[in-house]
């Protein structure tokens, strides 16, 4: 990220920043529960916040999947 965007990000707060991420995966978390299985669901979404987290950036971690998508 950049210095702009990190100030932003900052100016909210950790907190509020989780409550708006989880407003987003919630409805995707429980659209792949319906069509893979919950368990399934929730193990693919594991591993993926863990390996998110375990990146030195989230922009390293999209790496792994062909590179950045438009707009980062």
């Amino acid at each position: 990220m950049n210095g702009t965007r990190d100030v932003e990000l900052n100016a909210i707060g950790v907190l509020k920043r989780r409550e708006i991420e989880a407003r987003i995966l919630a409805p995707l978390v429980e659209a792949l529960g319906r069509e893979f299985g919950r368990e399934r669901a929730l193990q693919i979404v594991g591993e993926t916040i863990v390996g998110i987290a375990r990146a030195p950036t989230p922009i390293a971690f999209m790496g792994d999947f062909g590179g950045r998508p438009k707009g980062f």
